[in-house]
């Protein structure tokens, strides 16, 4: 009934095959076809800053085609993880905003702050993205995606300890497009669409979009309308049934445009802009036994002192839970309050994420001499990005909070490559690397688990970081079989945080407001890394290599600190593999 089509690739070294479908409707699995020669399909990537074979590259990669994540369906990064060992990558709690977790071997970062380093580099188009935030991308309109395990110290555009993630796009050739739609279930939409366009004989443009949209899958309970004897107030009008919303919505589009100007025949111009916007409501969780320590003394709902934390756990297999996201009048601050006609209660902004966010970046690759070729990569980022959360998914009001992180940041990388001495037995590039990045975390906590007090707060915290780098890599030929690969950069970094911590009048904190009388508190350090890679074409399907390898993940500020003592610099991690 379905046209079954069956692509084999060779991921790495010869030895893993990767086998998709691509079908019409369904999904099944199709045996690789007898004739080799006719399915292997050659990726070329760029890990050491020069084209190779995949199968020819000394690195852990795997390298995954435009083609292959089109005939599994996959759509955004998260879901690359799922054909790549040892690599993690998933969207956070409500807690964490839209960002995203990634480890790859164990080693990586899960906290958002901007006061901490990605463990995993992303990169799109070789720019890279300095913020876990808004790195929970769409895979949109790819021509490969590659991931490099282990630490990259020297190869990476900016050092990372635990690996690299890096998308390029296709580039813009004047002719093809497509387009595609998706129908689920809970009313998911997708739908997906490109243009390819000749401007003239040497400017071509392409532009893609993306646009999803599917209702959430827990819901969420109003817990005085469902326990109308439990003395708990009801948030919502009467008359309405006990559901007051959904979580875990998907609300999300995208638009990237690019130019390919071929200036010249030695000089080739890329520059492309991208939006993305991503509304939706905070990731849905449930509480289950055993899985909470609510306390229902810690300034519970007034005049309701008799619940345990038995009262809020569903019956085992329920999708809902009873997050009000709500604060109750003359205690600290309502930070989001439900939909409501009740004049006692005050209407605050709709709980969820609201992440918008914007970039551009300029390629220019000129081709000095046949051997010589200087290439430079220019980005900029920024983004706006909006989140609520209510940690104990009760109606007491024990663990909310609301964030809001302004970002931008410029990056400049330039690399020199080339190719010397007889038979071209040399490779190498030179080059630098430059980053300067700006965050403001403003947020309002009022976390009653802890000491009355201590924990009901704003602040808004300016966050500044700059990295210089400088590399080198170098790859010597001595036979057509054996080559060594050898790699050095040095870096510098510098971070400083400013904390603010006011009531929610705006008034200097009482307790926490001592932590401004140091601001700012700074962080510098400087590091070395090296690589040395020795590798051995046994035959044309087999090769194997040896290699030492460093890198680091950058130090900084503690950025939640309660006293002055905890306000400290800390040191960078390192990984030797």
């Amino acid at each position: 009934m379905f046209k079954k089509k069956a692509i084999t690739v060779a991921v790495q070294a010869g030895m893993t095959f990767v086998i998709a479908n691509s079908l019409g409707l369904g999904a099944a699995w199709a045996a690789a076809p007898a004739d080799k020669s006719s399915s292997l399909e050659e990726i070329v990537v760029t890990a050491q800053f020069r084209e190779q074979n995949v199968q020819d590259t000394p690195l852990s990669i795997t390298a995954i085609s435009g083609e292959m994540l089109e005939s599994r369906s996959q759509t955004n990064l998260a879901e690359i993880a799922n054909q790549a060992p040892n690599v993690t990558l998933k969207p956070q709690g409500a807690a964490y905003g839209p960002s995203m977790a990634a480890s790859i071997r164990g080693v990586g970062q899960y906290d958002f702050n901007p006061a901490l380093e990605p463990g995993v580099g992303i990169y799109v188009d070789d720019v890279y993205y300095a913020t876990l935030t808004g790195s929970t991308l769409d895979l949109l309109d790819l021509d490969r995606v590659e991931i490099l395990r282990g630490p990259q110290g020297t190869l990476a555009g900016k050092n990372s300890i635990g690996g690299a993630v890096k998308l390029y796009s296709r580039k813009p050739t004047g002719q093809g497009g497509s387009i595609s739609g998706t129908y689920g279930s809970r009313d998911r939409i997708d739908l997906r669409a490109s243009g390819d366009f000749a401007i003239s004989d040497n400017l071509f443009m392409r532009i893609t979009g993306v646009s999803k949209r599917q209702d959430g899958y827990i819901d969420r309970i109003d817990y005085g309308c469902s326990h109308p004897d439990s003395g708990v107030p009801i948030l919502k009008p009467v008359g309405n049934d006990c559901k007051v919303g959904t979580l875990g919505d998907v609300d999300y589009s995208a638009l990237r445009a690019e130019l390919a100007w071929d200036a010249t025949s030695n000089l080739e111009i890329l520059a492309s802009v991208d939006y993305t916007s991503d509304v939706r409501t905070p990731a849905g969780s449930v509480i289950v036994q055993g899985s909470t320590t609510v306390n229902p003394n810690a300034q519970p709902v007034p005049g309701v002192t008799h619940l345990a934390p038995s009262d809020f756990v569903p019956p085992y297999g329920s999708y809902y839970n009873y997050a009000s996201f709500y604060n109750p009048p003359a205690t600290f601050t309502r930070l989001v309050a439900p939909l409501t006609s009740t004049p006692a209660l005050e209407t605050r902004p709709v709980l969820g994420v609201n992440f918008k966010g914007s970039g551009g970046s300029l390629d220019a690759t000129w081709k000095l001499s046949p051997t010589l070729t200087l290439k430079s990569i220019t980005g900029y980022r920024t983004y706006d990005s909006y989140f609520t959360n209510d940690n104990d998914l009760s109606p007491l009001s024990l663990s909310l909070g609301y964030g809001n992180l302004a970002f931008h940041s410029i990056s400049e990388e330039l690399r020199l490559s080339g190719t010397a001495l007889e038979n071209n037995r040399l490779d190498y590039t030179v080059g630098a690397f430059y980053l300067d990045q700006k965050s403001i975390y403003a947020t309002v906590q009022d976390l009653r688990y802890s000491a009355t007090g201590l924990t009901q707060f704003q602040g808004n915290d300016p966050v500044n970081a700059d990295t210089k780098a400088l590399f080198a890599h170098v790859s010597y030929h001595f036979t057509d079989a054996l080559t060594t690969n050898l790699g050095i950069r040095n870096t510098d970094e510098h971070k400083d945080y400013t904390f603010v911590r006011r009531t929610y009048s705006g008034a200097l904190h009482p307790t926490l407001g001592v932590l401004e009388a140091g601001n700012p508190r700074n962080y510098d350090g400087s590091k070395y890394d090296y690589r040395v890679n020795l590798q051995y074409d046994w035959n044309k399907d087999l090769m194997t290599y040896v290699q030492y390898a460093t890198g680091f993940k950058g130090g900084g500020v503690s950025p939640r600190p309660f006293s002055p003592a905890q306000a400290v610099p800390f040191n960078p991690e390192k990984l030797k593999s």
